[in-house]
């Protein structure tokens, strides 16, 4: 295991392969593609907050129903990431946006790429599949979130896969709900106000306390179909430390990063050691006053945080970012 830190890019020129269409996608970059293999975990901490909130059960946040472990999904993850790089990212733009319609952004894409109209492309791509090749390449040189995490263009019939996933996120220990009432002086309507009702009841439901793992990896291979470049990973690794910040709500008010750890591998393929073991490595366990219950977990204090480096390669280099 070695202990590292940042890898300055440099300039290259690159060709990208589309595998999935066994076509080659010629792209000339100004900055490097990344070319390692990266696992990645995040310890969250949630305190009267609600991380993930679940639409089929009126937005309370999602709770494992066999361990009563917290969880949140990979979109989750992804929407927090995306409003951190929307705010700092230098000239980044988003392809996932509630802007305009998809279809228009590829309607766009493929006008400028191609000279074609959506529906002209479509029609084409029937015919070859390669066709959608110079609007795919305009597409993630524009949008950062394709390039990382891939996207499905539904009127094409067209996927890619993005080099950076994320695997749904659980707590430590099962959580506890709690549901706040709430009120406020705020009337709605005019007949409302005319009733005499001056006080509008609600209420919310959070986590009394959480600690979330976080797990993902970003695939060089993939990247390098995506054009997902160095600075690509270091924009995504500030948005995972900063992104619940970008996100304070009224449900929303304590969510933390407490623990990064970023693994690089040796190349592009990492085939030295599987994600999964890196991922167990950061070995998170409760306080003993915790687990023998003699009181609860309030805080990331109550937990121990261990990292297992003797299943970590010495080719592998860990960054401890939080």
């Amino acid at each position: 295991m070695n202990l590292g830190g940042d890898i300055s890019p440099s300039i290259t020129k690159i060709i990208l392969k589309e595998v999935g269409w066994h076509s080659q996608l010629n792209r000339t970059m100004s900055k490097n593609i990344l070319n390692k293999k990266h696992a990645m975990v995040m310890g969250v901490v949630v305190n009267n907050s609600n991380l993930n909130g679940d639409r089929d059960n009126n937005g309370a946040p999602r709770v494992d129903a066999v361990t009563g472990l917290g969880e949140a999904t990979d979109v989750c993850i992804k929407r927090f990431i995306r409003l951190f790089v929307e705010t700092f990212g230098p000239d980044v733009k988003l392809y996932i946006k509630n802007d305009r319609p998809l279809n228009d952004k590829i309607a766009e894409a493929a006008s400028e790429a191609s000279g074609m109209t959506l529906d002209g492309l479509a029609e084409a791509i029937k015919k070859d599949r390669d066709a959608f090749l110079p609007t795919l390449q305009w597409l993630l040189e524009r949008y950062w979130d394709l390039r990382a995490f891939g996207g499905v263009f539904a009127k094409l019939n067209r996927p890619i896969h993005g080099p950076v996933q994320f695997a749904i996120s659980q707590s430590v220990l099962p959580v506890e709900l709690k549901t706040i009432s709430l009120s406020s002086q705020g009337i709605t309507t005019r007949a409302q106000y005319d009733a005499g009702d001056k006080i509008m009841l609600g209420e919310k439901t959070v986590v009394r306390h959480g600690l979330y793992i976080v797990r993902g990896e970003i695939s060089a291979v993939r990247a390098e179909k995506t054009g997902f470049t160095e600075e690509d990973k270091d924009l995504l690794l500030k948005a995972m430390i900063h992104g619940f910040d970008m996100a304070k709500s009224a449900s929303r008010s304590d969510i933390r990063v407490c623990a990064l750890y970023d693994f690089e591998y040796s190349d592009r393929l990492g085939l030295e050691v599987p994600t999964a073991t890196l991922w167990d490595a950061v070995q998170v366990t409760p306080v003993p006053e915790v687990l023998n219950g003699t009181r609860p977990a309030t805080c990331f204090g109550d937990y121990t945080v261990k990292l297992d480096e003797a299943v970590i390669p010495n080719s592998v280099t860990v960054h401890k970012l939080v």
